[in-house]
């Protein structure tokens, strides 16, 4: 019987495994999708590897690491972004780990792979003035004045991102109003 390799790891990874079992946000399973759209492509323009030529025996802590080398230099990634993509290898090696332990040193090597540190910004914030503009902004005398000056009040009070604001459901709310 022949041996799944990488691209059928990764079909599986991406098919089955993880829009069904991790409970990732869409955004988040995006995120991920375009870190190997971009590593595949890395490959093929940098190494000569075409994706469908790809296997675990090519693969290497080495290529893992000089592919984030390549997002900070050539493509002008920040260290940040170097880590989510850093953490979506991971998130996938540590999957092979557990459907393919044949490759489990090849899956050691790269989760031994670290973050590189970021250094932390200073938060940023509005002055109250700056607040008092914002709440001011929409015109209340129209249905859309209302409803703009909720989001706004919701946004601030609750510091959710818009992404997160965007995605409640009225099921949702009226669970949150029960708590």
């Amino acid at each position: 019987m022949r041996s799944k390799d990488f691209a059928e790891y990764l079909s599986e990874y991406f098919l089955k495994y993880i829009s069904r079992q991790t409970g990732y946000s869409i955004n988040t399973i995006k995120s991920y999708r375009d870190t190997f759209t971009i590593f595949l492509r890395y490959l093929k323009s940098e190494l000569k590897i075409k994706p469908e030529k790809l296997s675990f025996k090519k693969m290497s802590k080495k290529m893992i690491e000089e592919f984030l080398i390549w997002l900070e230099t050539d493509k002008k990634y920040s260290a940040s972004t170097r880590n989510q993509r850093l953490v979506a290898i991971h998130a996938f090696f540590r999957y092979v780990q557990v459907e393919a332990p044949e490759n489990l040193n090849l899956c050691n090597c790269i989760l031994s792979i670290p973050t590189k540190k970021v250094p932390d910004s200073p938060i940023s914030y509005l002055t109250i003035d700056a607040v008092k503009a914002l709440l001011a902004a929409p015109d209340i005398r129209t249905g859309k004045g209302h409803r703009d000056l909720v989001l706004i009040a919701l946004l601030y009070d609750s510091a959710a991102r818009v992404q997160e604001i965007a995605d409640l459901t009225l099921e949702t709310l009226d669970y949150l109003l029960q708590q």
